[in-house]
């Protein structure tokens, strides 16, 4: 953990939630004590639930970013989520956003690398 995470509370709680979601999710099945992160979690990925995938998202898209509706919005980009089928990343197309206080900044979401895989982190405001 860097200490950017350990002056953040609320991301050094996500982080911690995370990890205990991938030891819930381990097949211990085996006997033999060896563990497995999950192929894929099917949460979507405005819930708390981490999300967990096997390839990493395609590139992001290129998105035209249409006019404000406000002085007050901010500018939410688009991202990859995952969702279990053929096509497993589904673009979630940008939009315009109210922040939820005075002088807040938006977080894009994005997929850490994570062992074998990639785990979705949430967007959020600070």
């Amino acid at each position: 953990m860097n200490t950017r995470t350990l002056q953040n509370p609320r991301r050094a709680l996500g982080l911690l939630l995370l990890a205990l979601g991938l030891l819930a999710g381990c097949d211990r099945s085996q006997g033999n004590g060896s563990s497995t992160a999950p192929a894929a979690a099917t949460t979507d990925p405005t819930t708390s639930v981490p999300m967990y995938a096997d390839d990493p998202p395609p590139l992001a898209q290129s998105e035209v970013m249409v006019e404000s509706p406000g002085p007050d919005y901010v500018w939410v980009g688009g991202y990859w989520a995952w969702r279990p089928g053929p096509t497993p990343h589904t673009w979630v197309k940008g939009h315009w956003e109210i922040p939820p206080r005075p002088h807040a900044k938006w977080e894009q979401p994005r997929w850490d690398k994570h062992g074998k895989g990639y785990i979705f982190v949430r967007g959020s405001w600070h």
